[in-house]
């Protein structure tokens, strides 16, 4: 009779659905085990469902509040000013033109609305670059994040936000988190919620699991 461990399911039993050289870094992590190497699968995608919602109440706090402060400094179609389009950031125009064309393509009205819907998170912390210092941030930062502590600036701000857009996009795209310092990346995520709105990192801080799938990681 064959042993009842050898007929558990393993990373090789999908073997034709999983990638080899992503098979092949579970195992090595899980120390050769192709029944461990499945556990932390499994929980590589756990862990990943797990921090998408408040990665997206960073993203939406995020998006609405560098929204204000741009519509604040040039209107309501902001991103269609002159004084904006003269700013040399040519990474944030090409998002802004990208997210036009979808509404166009669409039929749909060309509004900041419409902007916020079809562009990429990667526009709104391009938005907090230094470039974007003079006309927006050395005045209205501390109106849109009231929330930011006063031993932290744009930089900080930009640099958390950057580092939850990078998450977000490792998880989208299905890349391997058990090589990462998923507890600091929690920790910076909490921060980065608690500097858009303190209530939305409550909320966050109550329905979040990432800190028991941390302590449960096989």
């Amino acid at each position: 009779m064959v042993p009842v461990k050898n007929q558990l399911p393993n990373i090789h039993t999908f073997a034709g659905v999983i990638p080899p050289a992503r098979s092949a870094a579970f195992l090595r992590a899980a120390g050769g085990d192709p029944e461990r190497a499945l556990a932390l699968h499994d929980w590589n995608e756990a862990v990943g469902a797990a921090f998408y919602p408040m990665l997206q109440k960073a993203e939406l706090g995020l998006r609405t509040k560098v929204g204000a402060a741009m519509e604040a400094s040039w209107g309501p179609l902001w991103f269609t000013d002159p004084e904006f389009l003269r700013i040399n950031d040519f990474a944030v125009h090409k998002e802004v033109a990208t997210a036009i064309h979808r509404l166009m393509a669409r039929d749909a009205v060309v509004d900041a609305d419409g902007l916020m819907e079809k562009s990429s998170f990667g526009l709104w912390v391009g938005l907090l670059r230094p470039i974007f210092n003079p006309p927006v941030w050395m005045t209205r930062l501390r109106t849109a994040f009231p929330a930011l502590p006063v031993t932290e600036g744009r930089h900080e701000l930009a640099s958390l936000a950057s580092h939850a857009a990078n998450l977000r996009n490792r998880i989208d795209h299905h890349e391997l988190l058990i090589g990462l310092d998923l507890s600091t990346d929690h920790a910076d995520v909490m921060t980065l919620l608690g500097w858009i709105d303190r209530s939305l990192a409550a909320r966050a801080r109550t329905t979040c699991t990432v800190r028991q799938l941390l302590r449960a990681k096989p």
